[in-house]
């Protein structure tokens, strides 16, 4: 090689090794505030039991946990609201079992399950108690039967808003019972305790951190649960499936991540919830508002919801 050639070799590395962009280091996950937005109204059941978990989580993470509220559109809007958000882990989404019916429920619900979202991790099992307002005269699910069909179509029930599991679970006692109930939407399930409390409809299914506060004041009465077996919380209360063999409704609570978040920021949350899963503290706040803790790995997360 000539010395001219060697000289103009040597230049030219010289200046491409010049112009090469030394990529930044990445930061570790979280290194900032994370926001979880939960697609209902403050003080409902998936409000309280994010709340909780948004504690733990701080704790555990070493960054702010932070709740936003999204309500509308029965849990389409906050929902949608996390699909179109940048996937880098800071913007979540806390749902229950109206993600995965959603879709199916409504022909623009705006997402789909499995191509807009990522499972990262469970939290817990619920329940729902069927309810009634104490200036109601329905004190139990044979009342309630009995009354519906002697005057179809007049019995209220209040739900969080159309396309809820409230709703869906008064919808699937219509079915088992074959009875005709009126439906009233809310804008959420803390509105549809004070409307079944202050007398405005009959009946609700509401979960236990909602109803509490209304059956402690004296304003309702807990006429059964919704769930296929008895609740340790709630054990002299009977099932609705006693009465009407086949019903059952068990909701879910659980993280949600836009698709295209990093695997490993996915497994650092779902590791993270599971941490919080494992506090005796954190569980027995859970069991206390009716919920029962689901430590599951985000596979087995991922298959359950799909």
């Amino acid at each position: 090689m000539t010395i001219f050639k060697r000289f103009f070799c040597s230049l030219t590395a010289f200046f491409a090794a010049s112009f090469v962009l030394v990529a930044p280091a990445q930061e570790p996950y979280p290194s900032k505030t994370i926001s979880i937005v939960v697609p209902q109204a403050p003080g409902g059941a998936s409000d309280v039991t994010l709340r909780l978990l948004a504690q733990q989580l701080t704790g555990i993470l070493n960054q702010p946990v932070v709740v936003e509220n999204k309500a509308g559109a029965g849990g389409n809007l906050g929902t949608v609201f996390v699909a179109r958000s940048k996937s880098d882990g800071y913007t979540l989404l806390f749902n229950q079992t109206s993600h995965v019916i959603n879709p199916s429920l409504y022909s623009k619900a705006g997402y789909d399950n499995a191509r807009d979202f990522i499972p990262i991790a469970s939290v817990a099992d619920g329940a729902f108690l069927l309810v009634s307002s104490v200036k109601s005269d329905i004190k139990s699910v044979e009342d309630l039967v009995t009354r519906a069909k002697r005057r179809p179509g007049e019995i209220r029930y209040g739900s969080a808003g159309n396309g809820t599991v409230n709703h869906l679970a008064g919808a699937m006692l219509e079915k088992t019972a074959n009875i005709d109930l009126l439906h009233v939407p809310y804008k959420g399930g803390a509105e549809s305790g004070l409307g079944l409390a202050a007398g405005d409809v009959d009946i609700s299914f509401q979960a236990p951190a909602s109803a509490l506060p209304f059956v402690q004041r004296g304003q309702i009465r807990v006429i059964a649960q919704t769930n296929p077996q008895r609740q340790s919380s709630y054990p002299s209360t009977p099932t609705v499936g006693e009465i009407l063999r086949g019903y059952g409704v068990t909701p879910w609570y659980g993280l949600f991540a836009p698709k295209g978040t990093p695997d490993a920021v996915v497994h650092t949350i779902n590791v993270a919830v599971n941490k919080a899963l494992a506090s005796k503290e954190f569980q027995d706040k859970l069991l206390a508002i009716g919920l029962t803790p689901t430590p599951r790995s985000q596979i087995e997360f991922a298959r359950w919801v799909t």
